[in-house]
């Protein structure tokens, strides 16, 4: 059996469930690759694939993960790897047929400066904003339609928690809470549970412009 990356167990097969680790981070400095983050089932992908970082993916496994056909991410995947954002981690023919893995390129991406200035850097962020809330939206919908999520159950794995507050917060502390937050993203093992229940995380921690004036009250 042909074979490019993966490990290969006892009875010679391919197994992709122990590949190191992508870096920690990417910087995003094209604006192809800015554009290829814009799409909600992309990131999507993605967020499935940041789920096992050491793990291989098939086209086959994302399509099951999500619910979507196979045939439609083939141009998703290889738009997502043509733009860098993910990488083949091996391949192992399948039924006569090659079989490609893929993992992310990093644990996290970051915008470059360069891509957020401006006019256009503004209107690039606020797309992203509405594909990933979008996103965020869709999925706590569905989840309270299935029973997934129980509003009135306050029973940890049944219920929605969303806040949104403001803090007031000397740049010491600012860098604190950063690194703590950082840290328990980064725990190796965080949702890698194989018996575990699927949850969602979607945080902005950002500072607020001092100019900035509150909207005005609607008419009574």
């Amino acid at each position: 059996m042909a074979m490019d990356g993966g490990v290969a167990d006892a009875t010679g097969s391919a197994t992709f469930d122990d590949l190191p680790l992508p870096p920690e981070e990417l910087v995003v400095k094209d604006p192809e690759q800015l554009k290829a983050l814009g799409d909600g089932l992309r990131l999507q992908l993605l967020e499935v694939m940041g789920r096992r970082l050491r793990h291989g993916w098939s086209v086959k496994e994302l399509a099951r993960a999500i619910g979507a056909s196979q045939t439609k991410l083939y141009h998703h995947v290889n738009l997502l790897e043509e733009r860098g954002l993910l990488r083949v981690a091996g391949s192992q023919v399948v039924s006569g047929i090659v079989e490609r893995r893929y993992q992310p390129t990093a644990r996290a991406y970051r915008l470059d400066k360069s891509l957020v200035s401006g006019t256009d850097g503004g209107a690039a962020i606020g797309h992203l904003l509405d594909v990933a809330t979008a996103e965020t939206r869709r999925q706590i919908m569905h989840a309270i339609g299935s029973g997934a999520i129980d509003p009135a159950d306050g029973t940890p794995g049944r219920r929605l928690m969303l806040f949104r507050s403001q803090l007031r917060l000397r740049p010491d502390r600012v860098a604190a809470f950063t690194e703590r937050l950082q840290a328990l993203l980064d725990e190796e093992d965080l949702g890698e549970a194989p018996d575990g229940v699927e949850h969602g995380i979607f945080v902005a921690f950002y500072p607020i412009a001092t100019d900035e004036a509150p909207d005005e009250a609607p008419d009574q």
